[in-house]
Parts: C-alpha cells; structure tokens; sequence
C-alpha cells in the first residue's frame, strides 16, 4: 500500500534517483546506555535550549530515553565492518547497512547487542501514481484558491486576531520538496532560513527534488502570498526532513526502514525544539509482505512508527498524522501511526463539510475513536511544485491544514500542554457530543477552541470583538463576519467617498461565537468610487475601506 496519502488517477513516471536504497538494512537494539557520556542533569549535552524550554513549559522531566546511544557502542558496530545510517536514543539502538553476511554475525556478537531484525531486503517495482491537479478556483479575497480550506475551520478569525504562528516551529516527515525554495509562496520561509532540513533516506543534507508531495503539504500550512493562496499557519518556522522513499532506481517501494526514517526525524525534531509535528505518511502493507502490519496491531502500541509518535508526544509536541485514504479500500482503516493514542488523527472532508469516501476509518483495534477530527481534504486547493495553485485529493493535506490550525492556537495560548490543545480542538469540533469512527469529533472550530482554552489560560493578545467584511473588492454582495465574546445587536452603514450614506441595515441581535451575516446590495454600488463600511454594536466599532469591482 503506498502510504502517500493521495488519490492515484493518473500515471506518473519519475527518473532515476541518485542513489540505491540499501537492501541489507538492519535494526540493531542495545542493552543497555551504560558508561555514556551524557547525563540527565546536564540536557543542554543533547537537547538545544528550546526543546528544554518546552519540557519545562510543560513539566515534562528529562528521561533516561532522553539520552544519545552510547558513542563506544555505535563506534563498535561500525569496527565490525557496517554503515549506521540512523540512531534512536528513544528505542536504543542503530539501523546499519552491511554488504556482507560474516558482519552482521559480528554485530549479534558484541555483548551489548540485545537484538537485530531486518527493515528491508529487497525491493518490489511498483508504479508511482499521482493525481492530474486542475487549476484551482480563486475567490477574491485575501486567501484566493485556500479561502474555503481556512475559513471552514475559522481559522481567518484567528489570523486576524494576530495569530499567525510567528515563532512556532513545525517539523514536517514527507518524501520530498521538491524545488519548494523556488516557489513564490515559501519565500519568506527560506528568505529568513529555513529553521532545520536533512534526508534521512540517504543520510545527507536535504536536497529539494525526488518527490513534489512535501511541497504540497508544506503549502497547506506556510504557503503566504496574499490574494492567492495563504495557508493555515502562514509565519511558522518549518524543519523538513525526508523520511519517504519513493523513488529508488525508477522503482516506487515501500519498506520498513521508512518507519525507522521516521523515528529517527522525530528524534531530531524533538531535540531542536518543534512544537508540532506533521505527517502525512502512514503503513499498514510494505513490498516485502513479510513485514506488513495487520488490523490488529493499530492497538496504539505494536508498530515502531506508533510508538515514536506516542513518545514524541510525551516530550510535548503535538503530533498530527493523517488518517490515510483507505477508506474505500478492502482494507478501509487508518494505517499507523494515526492509531496512537496521543496522536490528532485528521480524516477529510469535502469543501461542503461532508466525509470523503476515501477518508479512512477506525475505530483503533482496541476500540479507541479515531480520526480525532476532520478537515478538507477532498478538492483541497495545493500549492504545486511549479509554483502555480492546483486542486487535490487526500488525507495528506487535510492533516497539515490542521497541524497548521494548531500551531497558531498554541501561540495564543503558550503555556497550555500538547495534550490541552488536542482536547479543546476536539471539544470544539461540530461533532464534540457524539463522536463517531467515521468523522470523530467532526470539524474543529478554532475560534472555539481558543475560547475553550481561554478560560484557563489568560489570553495573548487583547481579546476584542472580532469583525471583518469580504470580498474586498465586491460586486452586489457583501459577507460580515463575527466572533463575538458575548452577543451583540449591530447596525451597517456605508459611506461613499463625499460621506453620504448609501446604505444601511439593522443586523439585529448577533450571538456570541462565529456567525455570518448575507447582505445583498443595490445596484447602485456600482459607480466607480470606493466606500466606507462601518459596523457599529452596544460596544464595539468596526470601520473598512471597500472597492467595487468596477473600480
């Protein structure tokens, strides 16, 4: 099953890459950390002040598990002849790559060497397939083509609050970006530098070609360029890291050895400080049908990749995972890791709010709800690795937009813990009473969420009414937006440039939280001058400058 979580419609053939993925990779598990180097009382060794920061935020102690594999033991694997591609001081052990049998019997023999399994041995030509994206819709307003994405979850309310995820760092596992530093949109991502990168597929710095599916998904959270396209958390910091390998010799493949990629990203992304991890990568079957997982072992607890992520979340990152789009499938349910059980699982929904068929399911083996929540991920607008805005289908974005949403409610409310933030966007969500294992708690609400977390946690920023009109230019239509604190009765008056009145409509009583209110113009809006709309309530008053369209 490939684990890129998108809709395969149409062929794609990539070239060859650079380099062959081992074939005689193996996990080799420690005993023990004795006579390491590092100590817990001394963190600042292995951890970079900000992950300490965010332990101690949290009251998240330091950990035995937190500590590097011993040095002398990594440097004795490498005496018997191996190459260590990654280490986890999480799980306490290696992935090597040896080209001969006599050295893995020379591994097994070191004393300190509790086991060894294989995480890949040989490689199944699969076909990569990619979904044809059309050009995508661009309504007039500041988002463009991501308006309807953002907007479902109320996240253009928070964005105007002054949330934008500034100072946030999210750490992206993908299979590539492709010519993402290129890309208009991600210019002020990599114009201040890019906060962290590498490729834990060859063990190099990370080069922004193989695979355009971490371009995509980056897009949904940091794309920001006004009027076209803005995502979910538009001023965050991004660490990305290669974790997928979809492009071996001209051959897709799926193996085992991603998930320890994978582990060993988090490992890193924990120790440079992320507050949010996103990925949108899951497994359940590989090439070699071996190591394939069952139904069974989504229990929260069994595969690899499910454990780092409920370790990850233990040192106080959120970790969103994509659910994965095997709903339609003989399979149907979420691959791992979206069965942990400290993980935000996303399933997708279309632009009306409606499951998609191929969102996939749970509940988790044992029983648990999952997805958590749900977000667009049917006809999402993608920002492409041309530069360019298409329409897409899967999990895989419907899991950053979210990750996105959480980094900027986290700004807003620093001192919660991971797991604060998890509950009160699913408390928010439409389906908070009655969850199902369809569309778990539903859609969240951020604006909800914030107000949920609002009332612990003394707010950031000044907490005002919040108002705002679209589309800015408009025609005969005009949108007014409210988040209110408690409920209100407003009037709307729109001025033309000499001061006359030109129009004006009681709104009536308007409740507290998100609401909309429809006006329908008259005609004569459609002289050629600008206008002033103010918005009056009991308390508050809103002013915005409009242009018609026919300006």
């Amino acid at each position: 099953m490939k684990n890129l979580f998108i809709l395969l419609l149409a062929f794609f053939a990539f070239g060859l890459a650079k380099a062959q993925a081992p074939t005689n990779a193996y996990w080799v598990a420690f005993t023990d950390k004795v006579g390491t180097p590092f100590s817990v009382e001394r963190p600042q060794d292995f951890l970079s002040s900000r992950a300490i920061e965010r332990r101690a935020r949290q009251q998240i102690p330091i950990a035995p598990n937190d500590l590097p594999v011993n040095p002398s033991y990594i440097a004795a694997v490498r005496q018997c002849g191996a190459t260590v591609l990654s280490s986890s001081r999480w799980f306490n052990g290696v992935v090597v790559y040896y080209s001969d049998a006599p050295t893995l019997a020379k591994i097994q023999a070191l004393t300190f060497v509790k086991s060894t399994a294989a995480v890949t041995r040989y490689k199944q030509k699969i076909l990569k397939t990619y979904l044809s994206a059309d050009k995508g819709t661009q309504p007039e307003n500041t988002y463009g083509a991501s308006y309807r994405q953002v907007s479902m979850l109320q996240m253009d309310s928070i964005h105007l609050q002054g949330y934008r995820a500034e100072n946030m760092v999210i750490a992206v596992m993908d299979a590539g970006f492709d010519n993402a530093p290129n890309i208009p949109h991600f210019s002020h991502i990599f114009g201040k530098g890019l906060y962290d990168s590498w490729d834990f597929v060859q063990n190099k710095p990370l080069e922004f070609t193989y695979d355009n599916h971490g371009s995509n998904v980056l897009g949904c959270m940091g794309a920001n360029l006004p009027g076209e396209y803005i995502g979910t958390a538009p001023m965050a910091r991004f660490a990305l890291f290669r974790t997928e390998n979809v492009i071996d010799a001209g051959n897709g493949s799926e193996l085992l050895i991603e998930e320890y990629n994978w582990v060993a990203a988090a490992e890193r992304a924990d120790s440079l400080g992320a507050d949010v991890l996103n990925t949108s990568l899951g497994y359940s079957e590989f090439s070699n049908a071996a190591f394939d997982h069952s139904y069974q072992q989504m229990d929260g607890n069994t595969t690899r990749i499910t454990q780092a992520a409920d370790i990850a979340a233990s040192k106080g990152m959120l970790v969103v995972v994509s659910a994965g789009n095997q709903g339609n499938s003989p399979w149907k349910y979420i691959t791992a890791p979206a069965d942990a059980d400290s993980t935000l699982t996303v399933g997708a929904v279309d632009s009306a709010g409606l499951r998609t068929g191929f969102s996939s399911q749970g509940p988790t083996a044992d029983g648990r709800t999952k997805p958590n929540v749900m977000a667009q991920g049917g006809k999402v607008a993608v920002v492409r690795n041309t530069g360019d805005i298409g329409i897409s289908n899967g999990t895989s974005f419907s899991g950053p937009i979210i990750a996105g949403a959480a980094a900027c409610l986290w700004q807003a409310h620093p001192k919660a813990t991971n797991m604060e933030l998890l509950r009160a966007i699913e408390q928010s969500a439409s389906r908070a009473t009655n969850p199902d294992s369809l569309m778990g708690y539903g859609i969240p609400n951020f604006a909800q969420a914030k107000r949920i977390l609002d009332k612990k946690y003394k707010p950031l920023l000044p907490q005002l009414p919040l108002i705002t009109v679209n589309p800015n230019p408009f025609d005969d239509n005009l949108l007014v937006y409210f988040d209110l604190q408690s409920e209100q009765y407003f009037t709307i008056t729109i001025y033309d440039i000499l001061g006359k009145k030109v129009f004006e409509q009681n709104l009536q009583k308007i409740p507290a939280g998100s609401s909309f209110k429809h006006l329908t113009l008259p005609t004569l809006f459609r002289q050629n001058t600008p206008y002033l709309a103010v918005v009056q309530g009991q308390t508050y008053r809103f002013t915005k400058m409009l242009l018609h369209k026919n300006l």
